[in-house]
């Protein structure tokens, strides 16, 4: 009795390592492989590239953010059997959005470690949480995403006061 009482114990504990496991690769790749690339790819490449041919920011904005919801488009092609309209739009929809917070983001603050860890905190919350739970942590995210632009639009106006 008391051998397969340990052995459910040793299993029950090696579950959680192994979820640990599981939960500490989401992380690097989300956050340390994908936002990182990405951003340094669209915000520190792209955005750096078309500022010296376009002097409207928006313009900036609108075509990189154009070319990251673009390229998100093919994960979901990829990762689904049925491609529906509604499937597209919301693939080109959630990084248009993201796409639009990150370029002001890094406009604003010309720092791309700040876009590239909330672009791998994003991607963190779509890896490791689901049903409502996911929809909570998102609402908190683009909850802060909004303050802290707003915080960058109030530090850049007290700087051109000065």
């Amino acid at each position: 009795m008391f051998r397969i009482a340990i052995v459910l114990v040793d299993s029950y504990i090696g579950h959680y390592v192994v979820v640990w496991m599981g939960l500490i690769n989401c992380a690097i790749e989300a956050v340390l492989f994908n936002g990182f690339v990405e951003e340094w790819v669209f915000r520190g490449y792209f955005v750096n590239q078309f500022s010296k041919m376009i002097v409207m920011e928006r313009k900036i904005v609108l075509i990189t953010v154009i070319l990251f919801s673009l390229m998100h488009l093919p994960n979901y092609c990829l990762a689904t059997e049925e491609i529906t309209i509604g499937g597209i739009i919301y693939r080109l929809l959630i990084p248009f959005l993201l796409g639009i917070a990150l370029a002001i983001i890094f406009l604003k603050t010309r720092n791309i470690f700040v876009c590239s860890l909330t672009h791998g905190v994003y991607n963190l919350i779509s890896y490791v949480t689901g049903g409502w739970w996911m929809y909570v942590c998102y609402g908190i995210y683009w909850i802060m995403i909004v303050l802290y632009i707003l915080y960058c639009y109030k530090m850049q106006s007290m700087v051109k006061e000065i």
